[in-house]
């Protein structure tokens, strides 16, 4: 098997596009075992191209903006789903910032939501079980 490495090209902040900044991001998580990780982060930042334009610089979009947004589209959805989105927007944004393409993290004080305990599937604890006998 051979295991490349991803060396980051710089480009001028000012000629690259939202766009060009997600394939760059998502190139760093191109492994076969990251396919489902790549999948999702690439669905989360689809959105985000589509609804900033694949043409706009990565910086040029607004925290405020950015935050709104992200509010509108996931802050209704699942604590898990909106902790995805949050997550996946902290990794690229942080990236950006490595890459001297965005100076901000919009994401800095959205907070993670608390995941309530699914009690459904608890395991029942030894003794509430009924002893299956012969009968």
């Amino acid at each position: 098997m051979t295991v490349g490495t991803v060396t980051p090209i710089r480009q001028d902040s000012c000629t690259v596009t939202i766009g060009t900044a997600i394939g760059a991001f998502l190139a760093t998580i191109g492994r076969p075992e990251s396919r489902g990780t790549h999948r999702q982060y690439a669905a989360t930042l689809r959105r985000f191209r589509d609804r900033f334009g694949a043409g706009t610089g990565p910086g040029a979009p607004g925290d405020e903006e950015i935050r709104a947004w992200i509010e509108e589209t996931w802050g209704q959805r699942a604590p898990a789903t909106y902790n995805r989105a949050i997550d996946v927007f902290r990794s690229a944004f942080g990236y950006w910032a490595a890459q001297g393409w965005r100076a901000t993290d919009p994401t800095r004080p959205l907070r993670r939501r608390r995941i309530p305990p699914d009690r459904a599937r608890a395991p029942v604890p030894r003794r509430h079980r009924v002893a299956a006998g012969p009968q």
